[in-house]
């Protein structure tokens, strides 16, 4: 019975390394194709205006928030080619900072349209360590002092008067799919 099952598992490693097949017959074998992975672009190598003009975040900035989101995005193995935790963060903010789609976004940055998308669908976790961490960086001046102040600075660099603060945004023209 033993010698049975030896049989049987020997035969099932010859038909998987394209030995005989059920015929007897001998199989050609098969081989992969190499994986290829397009070079990845990273933030490191752009000048600080390109990185304010992709990211509409300065250097430092950027990478403090990669190190925010360090913990949350990392990936737990090395299992094929992980995304980097900043191409990651960069990917986010690109989208968010141009309203681009993901193929033209995973083109510029070096990954796949499907990439772009498992990368968005965690999306989640970027939210998580930036409302975690928000109020180190963004907060309002609740003292009348305080408010005055940002007022008198608001107004001298843009000459708004009685402004608190603003929220930086794009305005994107969608055009309508043909029906």
């Amino acid at each position: 019975m033993l010698g049975a099952a030896i049989a049987v598992i020997m035969r099932h490693r010859r038909l998987a390394e394209g030995g005989d097949n059920a015929d007897g017959a001998r199989q050609p074998t098969v081989r992969r194709r190499r994986r290829v992975y397009r070079p990845r672009v990273t933030y490191q190598g752009l000048h600080e205006l390109e990185i304010v003009e992709r990211y509409r975040v300065d250097r430092d900035l950027l990478q403090q928030i990669v190190e925010l989101c360090r913990p949350r995005l990392t990936h737990r193995t090395n299992r094929g080619e992980p995304i980097p935790v900043d191409n990651k963060v960069c990917l986010r903010l690109r989208i968010l900072a141009t309203g681009t789609f993901q193929r033209p976004t995973g083109d510029i940055m070096g990954v796949s349209q499907a990439s772009a998308s498992r990368v968005l669908h965690h999306f989640h976790h970027f939210l998580d360590a930036m409302t975690q961490h928000g109020s180190e960086h963004i907060y309002f001046p609740t003292a009348r002092e305080a408010l005055t102040r940002c007022m008198c600075l608001f107004h001298r660099i843009v000459e708004y008067p009685e402004v608190v603060g603003a929220i930086d945004c794009i305005q994107i023209h969608i055009k309508a799919p043909p029906s």
